[in-house]
């Protein structure tokens, strides 16, 4: 998940999980849960009251599936809120659903697209997309948006075709509630796509966050791998930028760094207050800006490891 959010560059908090109280969450937009299967009951009602707020909660796979110890529960602690149930046990790669149904070798599951959604944005001209290895059986309230397709064939070529092209099983709920939208990937989504590089996971999970915010504080559009950190401070705002764009990002230390171009950078701020000025801390030289209310524009005009915007009210 880390990756994804930062290849669309997303600003985030890590959140640990003995944070997930109301006082806490009161700070964000939307929480995402990452596969957080261990979830007490406390956890799992502030997460309830955080979405009857009006957050966005994305979730995905065995989230909420078993208590603070470990234990196993009887269905989702989130189930109510996505309005799902557990179908079933833990489906893995390699595992046999009936006593009839044969090992196929390879991961290739895929789902299939049973009704368009903006979550599906990009997959117009197609009807299936990519799965991932591993999923909890799910029933949801209401029609399917994406069904499963189990594992089929890699080889031999005429055994590549799946032997159930079409299920009522979803893999993805979908709700909104109040003021609140809620999404739940039934798949272990974000582990596949850092298996496979799968770019239909990839852009499933970024469609469902910005369904779910869609309109981000911070927004930068430039060349390269580049993670996003913004900070109201004392004397205003901070915007740091880090270039992760360089050869086995998060699987190797870096070895070299490649220098990227403009960045156009879009703020909307808390207050429409004015910025007295704006300087780039690295560079130690002053940014020229726009502000029209509480939205800030401006260009940093080159990335090499890092930089820091300062905005000064």
């Amino acid at each position: 998940m880390y990756q994804l959010l930062t290849e669309a560059r997303i600003p985030f908090d890590v959140v640990l999980d003995r944070d997930l109280n109301a006082a806490t969450l009161s700070r964000y937009q939307t929480l995402v849960l990452p596969n957080i299967a261990l979830m007490g009951d406390a956890q799992a009602a502030a997460v309830t009251a955080f979405a009857k707020a009006g957050g966005g909660v994305l979730a995905t796979f065995e989230t909420g599936l078993y208590d603070e110890g470990g234990r196993p529960r009887d269905d989702f602690a989130l189930g109510a809120l996505f309005g799902m149930r557990r179908a079933g046990k833990r489906e893995s790669f390699g595992q046999v659903a009936t006593p009839n149904q044969p090992r196929f070798p390879g991961s290739s599951a895929i789902q299939r697209i049973e009704r368009r959604h903006p979550i599906l944005a990009g997959f117009e001209e197609t009807d299936w997309i990519q799965g991932s290895s591993c999923r909890v059986p799910i029933t949801i309230d209401g029609p399917p948006l994406l069904t499963h397709v189990a594992q089929y064939p890699w080889y031999p070529t005429e055994g590549v075709y799946s032997r159930q092209p079409h299920t009522d099983q979803p893999t993805i709920a979908v709700r909104e509630a109040g003021g609140a939208r809620l999404v739940y990937l039934a798949a272990d989504v974000e582990a596949g796509y850092w298996r496979s590089g799968a770019a239909d996971l990839g852009d499933l999970v970024t469609n469902a966050l910005r369904w779910l915010a869609p309109a981000p504080s911070i927004t930068v559009q430039g060349p390269g791998l580049v993670e996003v950190f913004g900070w109201e401070t004392e004397p205003g705002y901070a915007l740091h930028l880090v270039n992760h764009t360089y050869p086995g990002f998060r699987a190797t230390a870096a070895r070299g760094l490649s220098p990227l171009g403009p960045q156009l950078v879009r703020m909307t701020l808390p207050s429409p207050g004015p910025i007295r000025q704006a300087s780039l801390l690295r560079a130690g030289q002053p940014l020229p800006f726009r502000q029209e209310g509480a939205v800030v524009e401006f260009t940093v005009p080159s990335l090499d490891e890092y930089e820091v915007v300062a905005l000064e009210i």
